[in-house]
């Protein structure tokens, strides 16, 4: 055997063994090999037997030679067996050669008894666990083998028939391989699962609320339900306990859990809830479920109004009142006036309280009613649960505590109707030049008209002057409303103080030197103030004939002007103010910076200046009275009330609740553009500056989201493109983290919108943006964007996608002219100026209209009610308490608790008709022009933002021509003073006026679509151009009357008159809402039915309907020149009667041109620099351009000397502005538009 030593011991796992091989031989051919049998044995008896193989070959010599093999050799298991292998010849001739197999076929037997005896998972906390069991073999166990397969530890056990090892274990299911071995080598494989469990399980209770804090008002048991789950070992039970009555139980269910029937009792019962898991580890869950039994009660002796003066005169009066709830919270109070019935809870009285409490002191501000008499306010106050405190004293109220009684005399603010200053008691009616001239310790007689409804207090007039318009010096105090020594407040020898009623003789020190400026106060009996600055002393030959810029700082609110950031008659100025839940009101004004008005005093104050010389991180880290603002975009307020200020490239915050007052930037000034940012620092904001004199605002400025977040988190947008047209992609929204510090990104997404179930969100354009967030826990809970102008979508707060419900649509158009915003106390309103209406968004998804008619503008008087009122809303603003108020032309308003309107600040920009022109206040004017009455150079200028035209005298008073604040046109013979116009004032078009030299007849377009001239016989609009059949730029219809011409497109622009031809010259063009054409210059003869004749324009140029932007070759004939689009810069013009011929540029150029009726196209001069306007004078001995240059400075330039000088106006904080300039021939002056202080005035320059 060459495979096995005879007589020796192998063993086996196998019952069937392997090969054994040999070889065997005979000598000569007789036997030969036939065959080869196994045989096995066990203690000498035969078990088994079989049958080899082998392989037979001749060799040299006849000797024969075998290899043989036997194979699969049965065996008997578990014993020692004796193989026997036999070769036989043919003939019985045998041999054989055996060995002794030991067989072992069966694997030993593991049994495991810790730590479980089946084969199941098993969980525990401990870092390891002791797994121990016994096993088995037929013959002997050699081993215990383990294998941790998840940390990759192994090793032998301890023992082998009884073992046991300790097995470090993994965080999570442990995969453990067991391996028992017996001495054949033979082994049996089992795994278990053993897992390490160190993770509570997680609980949620979801019904009856998910807050955590539950109001009821009954003592019901409480069933709740939730969710519970366990990510390793697995739930075992929901139990829970009330701490209050000491009750527990267990629950129904794991995954998902309710619990019936837990009895509470009254307060405050904390419910525990607790998953407990296999290994022990557990999780709670609480709800307070307070079972409210009990009504607020108001505290004796805490309700004061206004200080406990019995007289108010402030509108809105602040007030204090103190309550207490026993167990929950109180959230509103209502106060009413002379009306003792319980409000419901619905009732719209009810407003939030900022910081609800249980132990509550309330400051706030009451709107009493509008008309004056003794008011009986009564408070309520309402609780969480609902309940409400009843008045005490048997439903009457107790005086102090839930009544108090006030006298309200509301008081208009004194009436300055005139101002006058000159060194003679009896000046020229306007003073001459040299009447304005006050020498270094000189006379000055300084008068005035002062009047008050309700009467002046004693001593009612104060004096002062300036030097810088900035610091006010006092002249004299406590000066009677009469003449004073030395002077006549009405003096016969004059005109120009007629009807004044106060005077006063002042000698002027050497101070002044060559400008000075004098302001009238007048105080009245409720303490309200009014001022005006009187034209200027020593300005040379300047000085105003119309308009009050004394900015009405550290004056009464009431008398006041704000000035607003509307570039544009089509848009709103959102944004621009914040108020309170005490009433304190924050405005961002357009020259000033931020303004605030507290109800204490009423008065109105700067709280930081603009100067847009300086960065927008002046005075960062200091006081605010030494920091400036830059370009103040939009103002909120954050979690404490300390006022937030976009401005320009940072957000900075005022913290008003320190002494001083500071300032710091939180957001912004960095350059990272990213969509997430660490640093809020960091963060880059590109909004464009937006002031009215240098800058137009884009549609982010003014409607960009600004919002903080009760935890202090801010919503805001960081640039130019979050509106419009551009994809969504390109719009985002910023959240500033107030926690982590982190600014990231609100972008929306999906698919389906209001409209249309299949709109990308991708390709919307945005044009509104608000949200809903959860007033405890600041998390927003819906996000809503328009999609387009007028589709509205809702997405979702976590992934910012498109999904429903969404909204109504707000039922007009969301582009630039309106606004959606959300507000502190978690709703969200829409408003529009063009549309003329603010409306609520309702949970159901609809809206309710709030304010207004529908219907831009008005003069809406004080005490109508909101929604009756047309208005020109140019912001609105909601504060925490739910008190609204909206911003209009120069004043702030409010809803009273019968949902009225009461004005709180401002007097109006269009305030003082009836008194003279240099103490009224005027809007945004643009636009002049000048006749004779009866001799007298009367003024007409159209301001844009009141919708009026108004005129006066020179030296005279001002009165209202044409407008009451609406915006519809009028029909035709409408009366013109009651009528609404439809005034443009936006980038292609801008409604103007002409007035007719010599009669006075106003022509303008104030339909938008005609041209009317307001008759002044009548003083009704009549429309004399228009309404016809025959389209302007048809050459058919040169020799037309008006009304046989069609004006489509554009309002026409009213932009010279000729008083040599009694014609009005019309510039006009077509706009396809791509392209701009058939651009026009048309007369039309006063005097003959307005028929129209041409002077310039073509449309041999355009291309492809597309106007060129530039004037045809000069010398060339104008009844075929073709002229430029004025998109956004308008027309200047002047008339040369001496030569018959127009005097043309374009808005912004520094060339005029000159269009002779008939002829060619001459140029007239290139002047050195561009300009806003100018005037031309041509006579036989003048030949010159007055000019407003962009540079805000007054020009004369000499045609026929080729030179130029500055007509120096010596004010400070002057510029010229507008788009018309006139030249007076009666009075030798140039009558302009110009801005002090930011506030509109219109000035005359003698003999320039």
């Amino acid at each position: 055997m060459s495979s096995h030593n005879a007589g020796e011991t192998y063993s086996s796992t196998s019952l069937f063994y392997g090969l054994v091989e040999g070889t065997a031989s005979a000598s000569g051919g007789v036997s030969g090999f036939v065959r080869l049998k196994w045989e096995t044995s066990v203690d000498g008896v035969l078990k088994f037997s079989g049958n080899g193989g082998w392989t037979l070959t001749r060799k040299p010599g006849d000797t024969f030679f075998g290899e043989w093999v036997a194979f699969s050799i049965k065996l008997t298991d578990g014993t020692l067996n004796k193989i026997r292998i036999i070769a036989e010849d043919q003939i019985g001739n045998s041999i054989s050669k055996e060995f002794f197999v030991f067989a072992d076929g069966t694997a030993p037997y593991l049994t495991l008894d810790a730590p479980y005896s089946v084969a199941a998972a098993y969980w525990t906390q401990s870092a390891s666990v002791v797994v121990s069991g016994t096993a088995t073999d037929n013959v002997a166990v050699k081993e215990i083998r383990w294998a941790n397969v998840t940390t990759g530890l192994n090793g032998l056990a301890t023992g082998t028939t009884t073992w046991s090892q300790s097995i470090a274990l993994d965080p999570g299911p442990n995969v453990v391989n067991l391996t028992s071995v017996d001495l054949a080598l033979n082994t049996r494989l089992s795994t278990i699962s053993i897992g390490r469990d160190n993770a509570s399980p997680v609980i949620s209770i979801a019904t009856p609320t998910a807050t955590g804090r539950f109001i009821s008002t009954t003592t019901a048991p409480v069933d709740l339900t939730g969710t519970a789950s366990d990510a390793d070992s697995g739930l075992e039970k929901i139990i829970w306990s009330n701490a209050a009555t000491g009750g527990s139980g267990t629950g129904s269910g794991l995954g998902t859990w309710s619990i019936s029937g837990i009895p509470v009792v009254q307060g405050t019962n904390a419910i525990t809830v607790t998953a407990v898991d296999r290994v022990g580890l557990v999780q709670t869950a609480v709800i307070n479920y307070i079972v409210d039994l009990v009504s607020p009660t108001v505290t004796a002796a805490s309700f004061a109004i206004n200080g406990g003066a019995v007289s108010v005169g402030n509108n809105p009066a602040p007030y204090t009142i103190s309550a207490t709830d026993a167990e929950t919270k109180i959230t509103h109070i209502c106060l009413r006036y002379n009306n003792t019935l319980e409000p419901p809870a619905n009732d719209g009285c009810w407003t939030v309280i900022g910081t609800p409490a249980q132990n509550l002191t309330h400051t706030s501000t009451f709107l009493i009613g509008t008309a004056p008499g003794l008011y009986n306010v009564y408070a309520w106050f309402k609780d969480e649960a609902g309940r409400r405190s009843g008045l005490t004293n048997s439903g009457a109220g107790t005086a102090g505590r839930d009544l108090e009684s006030v006298q309200y005399n509301p008081g208009n603010p004194p009436s300055v109707l005139g101002v006058l200053a000159s060194n003679t008691d009896a000046p020229s009616d306007p003073p001459t030049e040299a009447q304005r001239a006050i020498g270094a310790g000189g006379t000055v007689y300084i008068k005035w008209r002062v009047t008050d409804v309700e009467g002046l207090s004693a001593n009612p007039i104060s004096l002062q002057f300036t030097t810088n318009e900035n610091t006010w010096t006092d002249i004299a105090n406590n000066q009677n409303n009469n003449s004073g020594a030395g002077c006549v407040a009405d003096n016969a020898g004059t005109t120009a103080d007629n009807g004044f009623t106060g005077c006063y003789k002042w000698t002027a020190p050497a101070v002044p030197g060559t400008y000075f400026k004098v302001r009238v106060t007048a105080k009245d009996s409720h303490g309200l103030t009014s001022s005006v600055a009187i034209a200027p002393l020593n300005a040379g030959k300047f000085t105003t004939i119309a308009g009050n810029t004394d900015t009405g700082i550290n004056g009464s609110a009431s008398s006041a002007i704000l000035f607003h950031n509307v570039p544009s008659s089509l848009f709103p100025d959102g944004s621009s103010m914040a108020v309170t839940n005490s009433g304190i009101i924050y405005i961002r004004d357009l020259n000033r910076g931020i303004l605030v008005v507290k109800p204490s005093d009423g008065l109105l104050k700067v709280l930081v200046k603009k100067d847009t010389t300086l960065g927008s991180n002046n005075g960062d880290g200091g006081p605010v009275s030494s920091a400036t603002v830059r370009y103040p975009i939009a103002i909120a307020l954050d979690e404490n009330e300390n006022v937030l200020i976009m401005d320009y490239g940072r957000i900075r915050r005022i913290n008003v609740n320190v002494t001083p007052n500071t300032i710091e930037t939180i957001i912004g000034g960095g350059a990272n553009t990213a969509d997430t940012v660490a640093d809020p620092r960091q963060v880059s904001i590109s909004l464009a500056p937006t002031d009215g004199g240098t800058g137009s605002p884009l549609y982010s400025s003014i409607k960009m989201p600004f919002i903080a977040l009760p935890n202090g988190d801010i919503i805001f947008t960081d640039r130019d493109s979050f509106y419009g047209a551009t994809p969504a992609g390109a719009h985002r929204v910023r959240y500033y983290d107030k926690g982590t510090g982190e600014v990231t990104t609100i972008r929306p997404s999906g698919i389906g919108t209001k409209n249309n179930g299949v709109q990308d969100i991708s390709l919307c354009g945005i044009y509104a943006f608000g949200f809903r967030f959860d007033l405890s826990s600041s998390e927003l809970t819906s996000l809503y964007f328009s999609c387009t102008s007028t589709d509205i979508f809702r997405a979702n707060p976590q992934t910012y996608a498109s999904e429903g419900p969404h909204p109504n649509v707000v039922g007009y158009d969301l582009s630039y002219p309106a606004h959606v915003r959300t507000f502190q106390n978690n709703s969200i309103y829409a408003f529009g100026k063009l549309a003329g209406v603010a409306r609520r968004l309702n949970a159901d998804g609809t809206w309710t209209n709030i304010l207004g008619t529908g219907a831009e503008g008005g003069d809406c008087p004080d005490g109508t009610l909101a929604t009756a009122c047309p208005v020109q809303l140019l912001d609105f603003y909601v504060a925490k308490n739910g008190k609204i108020y909206f911003m209009e032309m120069g004043r702030i308003r409010m809803f009273d608790e019968a949902g009225k309107i009461v004005t709180v600040v401002g007097q109006g920009n269009d305030y003082g008709d009836g008194g003279k022109a240099i103490s009224a206040r005027l809007g945004s004017t643009d636009f002049l022009g000048q006749w004779l009455n009866a001799g007298t150079p009367t003024i007409d200028f159209l301001d844009y933002q009141s919708k009026k035209i108004r005129e006066f005298p020179i030296g005279g008073n001002i009165s209202k021509m044409a407008g009451n604040g609406g915006g519809a046109g009028p029909a035709n013979n409408a009366v013109a003073a009651t009528s609404g116009m439809v005034i443009h004032s936006a980038g292609a078009f801008w409604t103007s006026l002409s007035v007719n030299y010599n009669n006075g007849e106003i022509y303008s377009s104030p339909n938008g679509s005609s041209i009317a001239k307001l008759n002044r016989a009548t003083g009704q609009w009549n429309y004399v151009v228009g309404g016809g059949a025959t389209n302007y730029y048809d050459p058919l219809g040169n020799g037309m009357v008006g009304t046989n011409i069609s004006m489509p497109g554009y309002p026409p622009s009213l932009v010279g008159f000729a008083p040599t031809t009694n014609k009005v010259l019309m510039y006009k063009h077509l706009w396809t809402g791509a392209l701009h054409y058939n651009t026009y210059y048309k007369m039309f003869d006063t005097s003959a039915a307005f028929t129209m004749s041409h002077l310039a324009g073509s449309n041999a140029n355009d291309s492809n309907g597309s106007h060129q932007d530039l004037w045809c070759a000069v010398g060339t004939a104008l009844s075929g020149c073709s002229v430029p689009f004025t998109h956004g810069r308008f027309v200047l013009n002047s008339y040369d009667s001496f030569s018959g011929r127009w005097a043309i540029a374009d808005y912004g150029s520094n060339t005029i041109y000159a269009l002779p009726p008939g002829g060619n196209l001459a140029l007239l001069k290139t002047l050195p620099r561009a300009m806003y306007n100018f005037a031309y004078r041509h006579d036989a001995g003048n030949d010159v351009l007055y000019y407003c240059a962009t540079n805000g400075k007054l020009y004369k330039y000499n045609i026929t000397t080729s030179t130029e000088n500055e007509l120096v106006v010596n004010l400070p904080n002057y510029i010229c502005v507008g788009r018309a300039m006139t030249y007076n021939p009666t009075r030798n002056s140039v009558i302009f538009l110009y801005k002090q202080n930011g506030l509109n005035g219109i000035g005359e320059y003698a003999s320039p």
